[in-house]
């Protein structure tokens, strides 16, 4: 003979199923999301833009007709002069966010003098620690530019010489 069933225990055993297998899928998804690679068209480029090409892009004459030059002579708006570096050499060392300095720059204490963007150019705003995260996860996860070459608002570095 089969026992009467407890409505009660099947409604708590239904309730614990569905939501297992709601968090179940919950949980895969952010896994994936988590672990789809940080674009850098979409992800990384538009933080440097905001916050660094001001100072760091290819040579130009100023208003005054001044020709102004990149800070470090680091260029930022061109995947070439990016890997190329600074005049310290290499900024980003595909795979090791704690060896690159375009990072390492970026986490500097406010009051360092080496912190970047400098805190006095309030034009160039702060990293927030999301965007500082997808940065490091980006160089963590080898660098990849994608199809993204150059910022076509701005001479490639071939052009303004």
């Amino acid at each position: 003979m089969i026992p009467p069933i407890d409505s009660v225990r099947l409604l708590a055993s239904l309730n614990a199923c569905v939501f297992l297998l709601i968090s179940s899928t919950s949980c895969e998804r952010a896994e994936e999301v988590n672990s789809s690679k940080v674009d850098f068209a979409t992800e990384v480029y538009p933080v440097l833009h905001a916050s660094c090409v001001g100072c760091h892009r290819p040579p130009y004459k100023n208003d005054r007709g001044r020709p102004r030059y990149p800070e470090a002579h680091l260029v930022l708006t061109e995947k070439e002069a990016i890997i190329r570096g600074a005049d310290s050499g290499e900024v980003i060392v595909p795979g090791k966010p704690d060896e690159s300095e375009l990072l390492l720059t970026i986490l500097l204490p406010l009051d360092d003098d080496d912190h970047m963007p400098p805190v006095e150019d309030e034009e160039y705003p702060q990293l927030t620690k999301e965007e500082t995260e997808t940065l490091s996860r980006w160089i963590k996860e080898g660098c990849d530019f994608g199809d993204w070459v150059h910022d076509s608002r701005y001479p490639t570095m071939a052009e303004s010489h």
